[in-house]
């Protein structure tokens, strides 16, 4: 995913430029608007995985999958993202079609162009949401998962899994996948070269 940065504009143009150019993502912090446009397959493969995971987890039940065209407001007026992934177990997320609220779970697949900001800003501001529990970082360019788990307020915590036969568990939803299904269909260069 890239993203670009554009001039300082208010929360009222930030909704007309969304409502404008519905094809393209922006996200809002505080006035400055960073378009986000493009991925990489490898990044939507691992995306449609976990998503796919948490859906397949979850059916029946009252939480909801959210992939990145579906909004967060993360401070209401202030500051607007698009996470790759979004679970909302919340009634009051039903009121608004384009906007989500309150998430227990936010992920974000790590790219060159956005890792500073998923690890920087975004995780700063992630971590503000009262409903948040678990917020996911995933690499894509190795194995690799970063889980950071609500403690106690305003304590998280972070577990790194690293093999492909480790299991994320999420805690905040009451299951487990395996890394391996989050990186089903992926090979990572050092297996490329090995097997190629």
């Amino acid at each position: 995913m890239t993203a670009t940065k554009q001039a300082h504009i208010t929360v009222e143009d930030y909704f007309a430029l969304e409502e404008k150019e519905a094809d393209i993502r922006h996200e809002y912090y505080d006035g400055e608007v960073i378009t986000m446009t493009g991925t990489t397959d490898r990044h939507n493969i691992i995306a449609l995985n976990l998503a796919f995971a948490l859906r397949q987890r979850l059916k029946g039940g009252s939480c909801r999958v959210f992939m990145e065209n579906v909004r967060l407001e993360v401070e209401g007026g202030r500051h607007y993202t698009y996470p790759d992934i979004m679970v909302t177990c919340d009634e009051r997320d039903l009121a608004d079609l384009y906007t989500k609220r309150y998430p227990v779970l936010v992920v974000e697949v790590l790219s060159d162009s956005t890792e500073a900001l998923d690890r920087g800003k975004k995780a700063s501001l992630y971590r503000k949401l009262p409903t948040l529990q678990e917020y996911v970082l995933v690499s894509q360019s190795e194995c690799g998962v970063e889980l950071f788990s609500r403690s106690q307020a305003p304590s998280w915590t972070l577990t790194e899994l690293s093999a492909p036969d480790s299991v994320l568990n999420l805690s905040c939803l009451n299951l487990q996948i395996p890394l391996s299904e989050i990186y089903e269909g992926i090979q990572f260069q050092e297996e490329e070269g090995v097997n190629g």
